[in-house]
């Protein structure tokens, strides 16, 4: 970012310091030790046997804790035991941190499948995860600790053992207010729990141990967390990705040859084509793109810093994006400038979904931004549909469409607002490339006004048939070998279902995969009740009364029945900041003159007055309190009454997102019509039949039994069925499986697991990797003792991948290492029935130690040269004779124009080489004026505007300092590195040349000691 932009950054940040009168935050202010259940936790952790790792979960940004802030994280200093932690930036090799962030994601999204965490700390080389349950979640919108312990810590959890709790329990309150759908929907928010609790990992295995079970996966960190959750894997196995193998190498690896005795094959769709970003831990992935030569996103992300596990990202290997359909879509950006938010991709707008949408420039200026379709077919119009947004906020009221011939230039009405938007008639032909650009908004840009939400559009219809984004998966491991039969984990791609900005990326799973052979194939289905499924839906579901026009995102215990069930703990809670207007429905039968209303009080926004419509008309009442009875003037037909929120008493919170008030929700517990008959019962309609209308394999419907309890139904709990088919027959070659969506069917399907009625390798291991090989460990060596392999075996070093490292025996060096376990390295080990000593050493440290003594060398020389030339220079400067080293000659011009060379390769090396132009530019009029101070001027001139420029975007827009306004300044960054080079490089020049050329003549160079 542009040094202008970091010095305002700091400036702002100071800001309340500064006016506090000093210049620490006290937020900042902190104990000198950390509390005693961490010093606690921490001295139970070095009483464990070594060669284990601890897991720290949840990750955070930085070490932000209930009891101060620390910056870095502070258990490396309070514990010897090697700890594996997200941070802010990856903090290890590629692999091991896609394996750790795959894991944590999950943790932050509120999608972690419980079952995954043991196997995947297997992998790891963990026998102890530290719940850090006292982070200050709210500072960095960190998953909240309860749930996070909820779920972990509660007993029951396959491959986890009894936790062990450091501290009295404590309810985490959060630094600043944080009311959210999870405070208000989720009755563990608030519960007291112990600041740290350590969970052990059963059969856990050692940082360094020995394998000889093989398994192939195709895909990377996030298909080991998928793979786990199913229970295909358990850590035990050796790990090989077939993205780090070429196609010999999967073929031997599947059947018999050295890497593998007929390992068996998990095809996963993960190692997807996406962007990703370091800049909090939140929306990190941007959307699964096509893995080919089209471009997705049309304009650079500097943001877009993608991992690089493996060395070569071959489309085969990687799970992408296939738009199937006459329209192909792309856009210059989507979401938000600073975070990912793939469910706004642009091939939502093209789907034929009216639920989905491409939008953009979420809380920034959204002139410029524009769509590109490539459409195949001949097409007479386009039709252009905005997403349904709330009275006030921005749209789009203007557009230019180039590609057409001349561009057309249409102002958007409020047909494009309503029913099947707004149609466009032109001329296009097929093979056209079409840009939608965005000219005009209906707000000033932000953050002047309120209404600085995202725009774009939700449906854009050519008259043509509708494009269907299918995810392939994989195929370069079923490609390579037919030697085995695959298992298949299919994932939908899932967000915090009560995040009010979010939604799932994938509202179904739609997946291309390849079979290799023949094979008989049980399924197993995942599912759940739709968290965003309508109350309409869910009453269809539950078979009963009470439904409400919206509810609190995620949270279907606050549906509309919540009203009329009976029970004063539940309620129907509206949305947040979109109150007034919500309706209740179907709230009984039978008439009646009069009802009472009972409200929740705290974090709600009370309802001051209803309207009450029935066939006869409609009677507004004013709500004098939270639990009141209202006579009405009339009898109502409550069959056919319906109560609609007209006016509240509006609460307020700030919004952790974007620091932006809005209005909490209203919570009405109960709506009683007095003398009114309802049927207050709730049953979860479990079809006795299979369901056939929520998943399909090549297009032929599959049978899926839907049996929840109501509590795990609501609850959001998941269940995990056999398909009612029974085995499927899979033919070699390619199919596609397609879920219905759960906005529309109620149900969500979350996974699909595919795997051979016979299993693929019957082979049994000899080798059992919790056992303890490791005999010496160094700083920069590991012995290991390596038990018979008498079908081979690996040899595991799970501290980050690195080929640093090396491995021999007393035959001589191990060929490697290999990537295996998903974050290791591994060496193979011929068969052997005898034990194997294995030392691993790391080889880089003799090369730094000789550089690092080279540095000394050089520094002691360079200090004893600045002393013997002191002691001995005032005496030279008296006796020794002149030195005569200007013998010869040099043009001033020639001199500006050296140093204005270096200065435009430098421009060109550090700021890109477009900046080498104006750098080039500035040094010839250097040279022509014959002054060296023409490049100091330039560049102090280019600094000083850009500063400027900031102050005056600062003081006009005043942007919200959150992380993310630098971006606002991106564009500068060319032009302070341009700057400060033109300075740097005319500061070093010689001091005679800032002196304008009064004459032809070459001046010879003065004398060094002048």
């Amino acid at each position: 970012m542009a040094i202008a932009s970091v010095i305002g950054l700091l400036a702002v940040v100071n800001l309340p310091a500064l006016r506090n009168g000093g210049f620490v935050d006290p937020a900042l202010e902190r104990d000198e030790q950390p509390p005693a259940a961490w010093l606690d936790a921490s001295a139970a952790l070095n009483a464990l046997p070594d060669g284990y790792r601890v897991l720290q979960i949840p990750g955070t940004e930085f070490g932000a804790y209930q009891w101060g802030y620390t910056v870095d994280q502070p258990l490396p200093a309070l514990t010897e035991r090697p700890l594996l932690t997200r941070d802010l930036l990856p903090l290890g090799s590629p692999a091991a941190m896609d394996l750790v962030f795959a894991l944590d994601d999950r943790v932050q999204d509120g999608t972690l499948d419980p079952a995954a965490v043991a196997p995947i700390a297997r992998l790891l080389g963990v026998d102890m995860i530290w719940l850090t349950n006292d982070v200050q979640f709210d500072r960095f919108r960190l998953a909240r600790p309860e749930l996070v312990a909820d779920l972990l810590a509660h007993g029951g959890v396959d491959g986890l053992g009894e936790p062990t709790s450091f501290g009295e329990p404590t309810v985490m309150l959060p630094q600043v207010p944080y009311i959210d759908e999870q405070l208000l929907g989720d009755s563990r928010i608030g519960t007291a729990i112990a600041p740290v609790q350590l969970l052990p990992v059963s059969e856990s295995v050692p940082t360094v141990r020995v394998k000889d079970e093989i398994v192939v996966v195709s895909g990377s960190g996030d298909g080991l967390i998928d793979a786990a959750g199913a229970g295909l894997i358990d850590g035990a196995e050796l790990i090989r990705y077939s993205a780090s193998l070429d196609s010999a190498e999967i073929a031997e690896a599947l059947g018999t040859g050295t890497l593998g005795k007929g390992a068996s094959l998990i095809v996963t769709d993960s190692n997807r084509d996406r962007a990703h970003h370091w800049r909090s831990s939140q929306d990190v992935h941007g959307a699964t793109e096509s893995g080919g030569p089209e471009v997705d996103v049309l304009r650079f992300e500097p943001a877009d810093q993608r991992l690089p596990v493996f060395a070569t990202g071959e489309a085969a290997a990687q799970t992408v994006a296939i738009q199937d359909g006459p329209v192909r879509a792309a856009a210059s950006a989507y979401g938000e400038p600073f975070a990912y938010l793939p469910e706004h991709r642009p091939v939502m707008a093209i789907d034929g979904d009216p639920t989905t949408s491409w939008v953009v420039a979420d809380r920034s200026s959204a002139l410029g931004e524009f769509i590109r379709l490539d459409v195949s077919s001949d097409f007479d119009h386009i039709t252009l549909r905005q997403p349904d947004s709330a009275p006030g906020t921005r749209v789009i009221t203007d557009i230019r469409i180039d590609g057409l011939g001349d561009p057309i230039r249409v102002a958007l009405d409020e047909r494009s607002l309503a029913g099947d938007g707004q149609r466009i008639d032109v001329d296009g032909a097929a093979n056209s490339t079409v840009d939608i650009v965005i000219t005009g908004t209906s707000a000033p840009q932000p953050p002047v006004a309120a209404a600085i939400g995202a725009v774009g559009f939700t449906e854009i219809e050519l008259g043509l048939a509708p494009t269907v984004e299918v995810i392939r998966v994989p195929t370069d491991a079923t490609s390579a070998t037919s030697a085995n039969r695959a298992s298949y984990v299919f994932s939908r791609l899932r967000a915090d279902a009560q995040d009010r900005f979010r939604s799932d990326p994938e509202p179904t799973l739609n997946r291309q995969f390849d079979v290799a052979s023949d094979m008989t194939s049980n399924i197993s289905v995942t599912l759940r009740v739709a968290p965003s499924a309508s109350d309409q839906l869910l009453a269809a579901l539950f078979d009963e009364r009470g439904q409400a026009s919206a509810h609190l995102a995620g949270t279907p215990s606050a549906r509309g029945h919540a009203a009329v069930d009976n029970d004063p703990a539940s309620a129907w809670i509206t949305p947040f900041d979109n109150v007034v207007g919500q309706s209740l429905t179907n709230l009984g039968d039978g008439s009646s003159s009069s009802f009472r209303i009972t409200q929740l009080v705290g974090d709600f926004s009370p309802v001051t007055k209803l309207r009450i419509t029935d066939s006869e008309g409609t009677l507004d009442v004013a709500v004098a309190g939270p639990d009141v009875t209202i006579e009405l003037p009339r009898q109502v037909d409550v069959a056919q009454a319906s109560a609609t929120i007209l006016e509240i008493d509006a609460k307020q919170t700030i919004d952790r997102r974007f620091g932006e008030p809005v209005v909490l929700p209203a919570a009405i517990s109960s709506i009683d019509f007095v003398g009114s008959a309802i049927d207050r019962s709730s049953v979860f309609a479990a079809n006795a039949e299979c369901r056939t209308d929520l998943l399909e394999l090549d297009g032929q419907p599959l049978g899926v039994s839907v049996a929840f309890g109501l509590d795990a139904a609501l609850s959001g709990d998941s269940i995990t069925v056999d398909v009612c088919e029974g085995e499927l027959e899979l033919d070699q070659g390619t199919h596609r499986l397609s879920t219905a969506a759960g906005h529309t069917s109620g149900i969500d399907i979350d996974r699909v697991v595919l795997q051979p009625a016979e299993p693929a390798s019957t082979a049994t291991s000899a080798i059992d990797p919790t056992q303890t090989v490791l005999v010496e460990s160094g700083r920069h060596d590991r012995i290991v003792d390596v038990p018979p392999c008498p079908t081979g075996c690996w040899v595991v070093l799970g501290e980050g991948f690195n080929d640093g490292w090396t491995a021999s025996t007393l035959e001589g060096t191990l060929p490697g290492p290999e990537l295996v376990d998903g974050n290791a390295n591994g060496w193979w080990i011929a068969p052997t029935n005898t034990a194997t000593t294995v030392e691993i050493r790391w080889t880089p440290q003799r090369t730094l130690t000789v550089a690092l003594f080279a540095s000394l060398f050089a520094a002691l020389g360079a200090i004893a040269i600045v002393v013997l030339d002191r002691r001995r220079s005032s005496d030279v400067a008296h006796t020794a004779a002149e030195p005569k080293l200007a013998t010869w000659k040099l043009n001033a011009r020639r001199s500006i124009g050296i140093v204005g060379a270096i200065a435009t390769i430098t421009a060109a090396l550090v700021a890109g080489w477009a900046w080498a132009i104006p750098a080039a530019v500035i040094a010839l009029v250097a040279v022509v004026v014959g002054r060296v101070r023409v490049l100091a001027l330039a560049g102090w001139l280019i600094v000083t505007g850009v500063s400027l420029s900031v102050v005056f975007v600062v003081a006009v827009e005043r942007p919200f300092p959150n992380a993310g306004w630098p971006i606002r300044f991106e564009w500068l960054h060319g032009w302070t590195l341009l700057g400060v080079t033109l300075l740097m490089c005319s500061a070093l020049a010689d001091r005679r040349l800032a002196k304008p050329v009064t004459s032809k003549a070459t001046p010879e160079l003065a004398p060094a000691n002048e």
